[in-house]
This record gives C-alpha cells, structure tokens and sequence, in this order.
C-alpha cells in the first residue's frame, strides 16, 4: 500500500516537472523576443515615451535560434538622445533591434495628440482603392485584448502606464511581435502611426513588400472610416 502511495506521488511529481519543461520550451519558441524587449525595459528615464519605429535585424532567420538564445549575452544602450526623441538599441551576436522613440509633448484625454488620425483616415472607397493600388491583399486580423496586454507588460518588465490603464493601449513590441512569430522575417522596420487600444480588431493586409494595419472607426454613429495604425516594411 505504502509503496503504490509512493508511485502515485512520484507520478504526480514527474508530471508536475514535465508539465514546466514543456511550458518553458514553448514559451521560449513563442515569446523567444521578449528577452530583448525586457533589456529595453531596463534603461532608466523613459516613462511615458512611446516607439515610433523600431529596425529589426535577423542574421539567423529560418534557423533554429532557440537553444543558442539561452546562451547568448544581450547589450542594450541608449545609441543617441535629445530633448523628445532617443534611439536605443538591444542586441546580440544575431538580432538586433534599433528603437525609435519619442517623448509625448502635446497630450490629449487619452494621453496622445490624435490631432493626425483625420489626415490619414479613408472613407470605404478610398481604402479599397488604396488596398487594389497597392497590390495588398488580407492577410488576417487580431484583437488584443486587457489580459494578453498584461501578461506582455509583466513579461517584459514594461512599467508603462498606458498598458495598464482602462482602455490600455497596445504594446508597439506586442504588436510587431505577432508578426515576426508568424512570418520568417530576416530585416524590417516598423512605424506605428496611431494607438491601438484593447479590444480593437486590427485588420492586417500585406503585398511582397510590406504589411499594413488598419481599424475601422465609427464616426456619429454611422460614419465609417478606416485608419492606419502601423506600417511593416521587409527589407530584405
């Protein structure tokens, strides 16, 4: 009796151990570039700023990078500062990651100047026409929602407070993050033109040269209009 006792336990046990070495390995395949963003996180006296672009570099694309990433020593610095804007940069021996930021001068209620949103916001017709002009086709869409922010936010030590807030906004890390887990992307740059906020169903469109993201705004109730939110360049 004692001894199926001890069986049961150690069952238990090793189920318990398996069942972390398994979630360990997927996390480090599905989030393997939030080690990078969380060194970002590290560098002092940037509350409240925002990403404005960021340049991705991937000298191992279409490799297995996930081992060697456990081993690799991560630099992050501050590459170039002025008063409203800075450049910092996190890397290793294969990826790189150049950010743009920008410090919010002029701020609305929901803490950005939105003053840009009517001068880049097309009606339905002139989306379709841009979306044939381009050559772009659907590529797929995704709602961000309040715990996925979260969850982001505690992984990558990011302090923030407009991911945290009522009505978060999303990460620019997060979002650029849902594309290069899904796509073998080797260089890019990413320009995030306005907030996506949780709960917002963001369409994504892509051609061979870049993807497009695109919410659709209800104006008096009726008035529709689609506005972009970021635009991802491949560059190789």
């Amino acid at each position: 009796m004692v001894d199926n006792r001890q069986g049961e336990i150690y069952t238990v046990i090793m189920g318990v151990i398996l069942y972390r070495e398994v979630r360990g390995i997927v996390d480090m395949v599905y989030k393997k570039y939030r080690r990078y963003f969380a060194s970002l996180s590290k560098i002092e006296g940037f509350k409240n700023w925002v990403i404005a672009k960021v340049l991705f570099k991937n000298d191992n694309c279409g490799r297995d990078i996930v081992i060697r990433e456990c081993v690799s020593d991560l630099s992050a610095e501050i590459k170039k500062q002025r008063k409203n804007y800075a450049v910092l940069v996190v890397k290793d021996d294969r990826i790189n990651f150049e950010v743009h930021l920008m410090r919010i001068v002029n701020k609305t209620e929901d803490g950005f100047n939105t003053a840009s949103v009517h001068a880049g916001e097309k009606s339905e017709a002139e989306f379709e026409e841009y979306i044939q002009h381009e050559n772009m086709n659907f590529y797929d869409f995704v709602v961000f929602e309040k715990d996925e922010i979260l969850d982001f936010v505690r992984d990558v030590q990011d302090k923030n407070p407009i991911h945290r807030t009522e009505n978060a906004i999303v990460p620019g890390f997060l979002m650029l993050e849902y594309l290069l887990e899904r796509e073998a992307i080797s260089s890019c740059d990413i320009k995030y033109i306005l907030p996506v906020f949780e709960g917002e169903k963001v369409e994504i469109y892509r051609n061979d040269r870049k993807f497009d993201a695109w919410v659709w705004h209800c104006i008096d109730g009726s008035y529709v209009k689609a506005v972009r939110v970021f635009e991802l360049r491949l560059l190789k």
